[in-house]
């Protein structure tokens, strides 16, 4: 799924946007990738929405832009949902700050910030270092009434949502062999428990997406545009590309995108059933 690379193109460049036919509340989706799209201008996601947006919810499942090299996990909802403020313990990844309260996941009190979790320090799990090792399997799951030893170490009392990181070399056998069970999995990156946000409640009839955006709000604002330093980004796209704004970059320089494609080779799904 690639991104038009033309060299030069006037009033826009064509991007990418795949929805997934099915619709589901509940259980598992693992997707294999061998290549994510990277690179100053870009912000892809691997995300899943439901409807009557923020209200059905919105996962953001593997999400970044220009060259970050670490991957982020958020949820989006209506007003209400809000996480623990012990979450970094439950996880290995850290919460994010930005100008709003981390905690919140509601998106029209954070100006769509939700609440976020970064995979601070892992250089795999996202961008040039995703591709680098031959990509992996991002295993998210959405499940009601887990048994509260299940995910050892980290317990699971209640209902939430959890999402895993796999390089090629280190994919659980289980997921090879089609019968996940994060049982086996170890701390997930990101674990949004439902203390205060029941997961059937703000999240629900989801469908699969795959985007590959070109600037925007987020890969495209000024302030990023030319800021370093931040989820492994060590220099800014501005001194990168050495144009002082994304969308001038996007219009002239096509023959930059070569890596701005997805190569996904599977998306599955499981039923509840099927791991608990």
């Amino acid at each position: 799924m690639k991104v038009d690379t033309t060299n030069q193109v006037s009033g826009g460049r064509k991007a990418v946007r795949i929805h997934a036919n099915k619709v589901w509340t509940g259980g598992m989706v693992i997707m294999d990738a061998l290549h994510m799209p990277y690179g100053c201008g870009m912000w892809p996601a691997w995300w899943s929405n439901g409807p009557n947006w923020p209200n059905g919810g919105e996962i953001d499942i593997l999400e970044g832009v220009n060259a970050f090299t670490e991957n982020q996990v958020s949820l989006h909802t209506g007003d209400g949902c809000t996480m623990p403020t012990n979450q970094n313990s439950l996880q290995t990844g850290q919460m994010t700050t930005g100008n709003y309260d981390s905690y919140n996941c509601a998106s029209y009190a954070t100006a769509n910030q939700g609440c976020g979790v970064r995979a601070v320090g892992d250089e795999q799990s996202y961008g040039s270092g995703f591709n680098s090792v031959g990509g992996g399997v991002y295993a998210r799951e959405l499940e009601k009434d887990l048994d509260p030893v299940m995910l050892t170490p980290v317990k699971w009392d209640k209902t939430g949502i959890a999402a895993w990181w796999f390089p090629r070399a280190n994919i659980p056998q289980d997921i090879k062999d089609e019968v996940p069970n994060p049982a086996n999995w170890g701390t997930p990156v990101a674990n949004f428990p439902s203390d205060n946000c029941d997961p059937y409640q703000y999240f629900y009839d989801h469908f699969n997406i795959f985007t590959n955006t070109m600037c925007g709000d987020w890969a495209g604002a000024d302030a990023v545009w030319n800021y370093a330093g931040y989820a492994g980004q060590d220099q800014s796209c501005a001194a990168i590309t050495g144009y002082s704004s994304c969308s001038d970059y996007i219009l002239n320089e096509g023959n930059q995108l070569a890596d701005a494609y997805w190569e996904v080779a599977s998306v599955k799904y499981y039923n509840s059933t099927i791991y608990v």
